[in-house]
């Protein structure tokens, strides 16, 4: 698994994520490769996607791409969308997945959700307020002009220090009372040089929008991680990308009570259903024209799983039962992903039955939790419930599995493309800011300007002396990098770039991982424990045949004592842990029994069972097979590529130059 953190693209980091990754690596039998991305806005747009590009370039030299699940939370989840389209388009080799935690998907933040009050969620309705630094906020025209004309230092420091104190957020244009709104359909707006300002990103040096009645123009950067220029592009927003179609199968995680909800919900459609949510006219223009990519590419198969109530990248919270339900999730759904990519079955650790959350037990002990009591009357009563690695998913219907799940795992079906506000947008309000987030925007950007003011006067004072001492490295005619960028600040002469302090380290987020690893850990001392227990039951087993009087095949003669083969393993010293079933979902009754302590864990067979393709005949005669092959199979063909393979796919042919290590 690849997995891209998140951190709106400017804070985060791989070990403030480790715990969850544990968590992944743990559910799914997996490694996982976290790429340390440079962060903006010291490194904005698009260095960070160059980052996470180079780590799956290097991924496939070492492991085949079917046996690569993406993953990302958040920005990081945005970015493997963009990570995907890139190498759809380069004819790179895909993975066998993807899946999308709470995606931030669209940085013009045009859709109805992000305008709410977001109660159930923790990120700032107002988005993310930084404090003056060298890098951030960038200086806006109003100040380059400054700096370029090169006045007196007390002229500069005068103009800045005023500046600062009323803010520079907004400007109207020369002319305008402030209380009157032009008639926009006579004549495009311009501003004071005469550059064209719309409400569309990319189509005007500024964005621009009519606010409780005025209109203003936005100089300021919003977004850290790039310019509002390029908030449009369908690398930053993928919502505007041309078409989402020909990608691997994606799970898409959302919390019904989070801010970016509704981006998360349309863009899970848009692939499953590319020609039905196309760009806008002003969009396609620029990226699309002659709709070549729209119709290029097929649909992808997506599973839409909306969380009731939950909050943004619900799994952080790690503690909690709806976390543990989508981790779950996320295991069965990266299980099946592999495994139709591979064309072939895989073997899973189904590892819940040590679980301190799933037995509700810190102790060890077999009693049963209420929550296993609820899950089985649950299972009795024929409700759909939250699956888990070796699970088979459900069939997709029009390329997608909708589910709506509440915080017990319980799976309901979501409500129809009709009833969901995101779905019913015109497409040519994608990708358009709107009044309601700039609002908010705006009050914070003053509130933040009088409480700072202090602070970012002596920002621009230091850039006014670094002008006066020489000034910053030049660029050619094509290269401009924004004002943000740690590039931009090369002293002339120096030939390297501006040091930076050392990062602080967290201390909150620190002990908030560790807090968070303590429950894998656990876990993983239990599964070792009961893999001793296992080994000395066998040794047992194994001084007991040898006591007894043996026959020529080795067999005891004791009647009353029971025994079995040594089996091979693949170390040849130790034995390996039987298996509790092949196929996850043909269990025995007794396994589903609330009474029996569960005490074992299992390894479980997952394979793909023709949820894309095929039909239910095609399914039956699938089961009839295996539960044929089962009868006389011998340990040694359990690993076979052709027993357990999906009728839906021939099979797997070997990569040129690669070959299969022999096993022992």
């Amino acid at each position: 698994m690849l997995y891209v953190h998140g951190g709106a693209y400017f804070f985060g980091s791989v070990d403030e994520h480790r715990y969850q990754m544990q968590r992944h690596a743990r559910k799914l039998r997996a490694r996982v490769f976290a790429p340390r991305y440079r962060l903006a806005p010291q490194f904005p747009f698009p260095c960070g996607l160059h980052d996470c590009l180079a780590a799956y370039l290097y991924l496939l030299t070492v492991q085949e791409p079917e046996e690569i699940i993406l993953a990302g939370d958040s920005a990081g989840g945005g970015m493997v969308v963009s990570m995907l389209v890139i190498l759809r388009d380069q004819g790179i080799p895909l993975p066998a997945g993807a899946v999308l935690i709470s995606p931030w998907a669209d940085l013009t933040h045009s859709f109805p959700s992000v305008a709410g009050d977001s109660e159930l969620d923790y990120i700032p309705a107002r988005g993310f307020m930084q404090k003056p630094s060298a890098s951030w906020p960038p200086p806006n025209d109003d100040t380059i002009g400054q700096l370029n004309r090169r006045q007196s230092a007390a002229e500069e420091l005068h103009n800045c220090a005023a500046e600062a104190g009323k803010g520079s957020a907004v400007r109207r244009p020369m002319g305008m009372d402030k209380n009157t709104m032009p008639d926009l359909s006579l004549a495009p707006m311009l501003d004071r040089d005469c550059r064209p300002v719309n409400m569309v990103a990319g189509r005007g040096h500024h964005l621009s929008i009519e606010v409780d009645g005025k209109f203003v123009i936005l100089k300021d950067q919003i977004q850290l991680y790039t310019t509002n220029q390029l908030l449009s592009h369908p690398l930053v927003s993928p919502v505007l990308q041309p078409s989402l179609g020909g990608l691997p199968p994606l799970l898409i995680l959302t919390g019904g009570g989070e801010i970016l909800r509704d981006e998360q919900i349309y863009l899970a459609h848009k692939a499953a259903n590319p020609a039905k949510y196309p760009l806008s006219s002003i969009h396609q223009a620029e990226y699309d024209p002659n709709n070549a990519i729209l119709g290029k590419y097929p649909s992808t198969d997506v599973q839409l799983q909306v969380w009731d109530d939950l909050c943004h990248v619900a799994p952080t919270l790690s503690f909690t039962r709806p976390a543990k339900f989508m981790y779950r999730s996320i295991a069965q759904f990266s299980a099946w992903a592999l495994a139709r990519a591979q064309r072939c079955s895989i073997e899973i650790t189904d590892d819940d039955d040590v679980s301190v959350i799933s037995s509700g037990s810190e102790d060890g002990s077999g009693t049963m939790s209420y929550e296993l009591d609820e899950l089985h009357a649950q299972n009795a009563a024929g409700v759909a419930h939250v699956g888990r690695a070796g699970d088979p998913l459900p069939m997709f219907k029009n390329h997608m599995i909708r589910q709506r799940v509440d915080i017990h795992g319980v799976i309901f079906d979501m409500a129809p493309e009709s009833d969901i506000p995101a779905l019913q947008m015109p497409t040519s309000d994608v990708g358009v800011i709107k009044p309601g987030p700039v609002r908010k925007w705006l009050a914070a950007k003053k509130e933040w300007d009088t409480r700072y003011a202090a602070e970012k006067r002596k920002v621009q004072k230091r850039r006014i002396q670094e002008m006066k001492a020489g000034g910053f490295e030049p660029f050619g005619d094509d290269e401009q990098p924004p004002p943000c960028a740690l590039v931009g600040r090369r002293k002339k002469g120096s030939g390297v770039n501006e040091v930076e302090r050392k990062k602080k380290k967290s201390w909150g987020m620190m002990l908030w991982s560790l807090w968070g690893s303590k429950h894998d850990e656990s876990t993983i001392r239990r599964e070792e424990e009961m893999i001793q227990e296992e080994e000395e039951d066998a040794r047992s087993n194994m001084a007991t045949t040898n006591s007894a009087p043996l026959t020529d095949d080795g067999i005891s003669k004791d009647p009353h004592t029971k025994t079995e083969r040594p089996r091979a393993t693949s170390t040849g010293s130790q034995p390996r842990a039987r298996r509790k079933s092949t196929i996850k979902s043909i269990r025995s009754d007794a396994d589903n029994d609330a009474s029996k302590p569960r005490t074992r864990r299992r390894t479980v067979t997952v394979s793909d069972q023709g949820q894309t393709k095929g039909n239910l005949a095609e399914l039956r005669r699938y089961y009839q097979m295996e539960k044929n092959n089962r009868t006389d199979m011998s340990p040694h063909r359990v690993e076979s590529d052709e027993v357990f393979l999906s009728p839906t796919y021939p099979p797997r042919q070997e990569s040129p130059g690669r070959h299969e290590p022999s096993t022992p």
